[in-house]
């Protein structure tokens, strides 16, 4: 792909990046809910189609992207937001033919520790 963006990293087939299930419950302060279960992991599947470039004015070259929670299988997690919208559009659909249109926002902003006290955080 040549859109000036770094190519999503490949892991496994489908290019899915994998992530510690305790993520999901990993609060602002980075400790963990006790709620949450730690063992096991996530796969997160891009969805290319969705794959657009951020505001011109940036200042980093950056893109945005819809992924899903999915198993080895690709299968969506019963926790994936977005693959529960999607299994519900799909049964009005099916069973009751209405055809929706619905979208929400959740952002990642993935950043790393740096050494910095008056900036602890960089892309």
């Amino acid at each position: 792909m040549s859109n000036g963006f770094t190519t999503w990293p490949r892991c496994g087939s489908g290019g899915r990046i994998a992530m510690s299930l305790g993520n999901t419950g990993t609060l602002q302060n980075d400790t963990v809910a006790s709620a949450c279960n730690t063992t096991g992991k996530i796969l997160v599947e891009p969805d290319l189609v969705s794959l657009r470039p951020t505001h011109s004015k940036d200042p980093l070259a950056s893109a945005t992207v819809m992924a899903s929670f999915v198993t080895e299988d690709g299968d969506a997690l019963p926790g994936c937001p977005r693959g529960r919208l999607l299994a519900l559009v799909d049964a009005l659909k099916t069973k009751h033919s209405i055809d929706l249109l619905i979208g929400f926002e959740v952002e990642v902003v993935f950043l790393k520790r740096t050494s910095s006290t008056s900036e602890p955080y960089e892309p």
